[in-house]
């Protein structure tokens, strides 16, 4: 496998980081994105890219706020809106339904061999 066809893992980055970052940013705006994305990449033990540090400071503004102001939302995570037992008889239902389409295809292809041997 190239490393052109391996898909990149996701890291999710808090709020709090992000405005780190900032500030970070900040008291050190000489520092190239390279260079903080490899500080918080150690410090986080991350792998975080240039690019996302360029996003994250293209929005600084509203990361240096963040902590102060109500959380903003960076991702969700859907809960399952069904409990284990809901769950329980979805699988006794489909299993059943499955038997049905078994059964249907055995008497179907009966009655095909009946009506071709007549």
């Amino acid at each position: 496998m190239t490393s052109e066809n391996k898909k990149q893992k996701r890291t999710a980055i808090s709020d709090e980081i992000k405005h780190e970052i900032c500030e970070f940013h900040t008291k050190n705006s000489h520092l190239s994105h390279i260079d903080i994305a490899l500080h918080f990449n150690q410090l986080h033990n991350f792998d975080i890219k240039r690019t996302t540090i360029s996003k994250i400071l293209k929005d600084k503004g509203r990361w240096l706020s963040a902590i102060t102001n109500p959380p903003i939302p960076t991702y969700k995570h859907h809960n399952s809106n069904y409990n284990c037992e809901d769950l329980k008889v979805f699988r006794k239902y489909l299993k059943l339904m499955n038997l049905k389409l078994i059964e249907d295809k055995k008497q179907t292809s009966i009655n095909t061999f009946y009506s071709i041997a007549e």
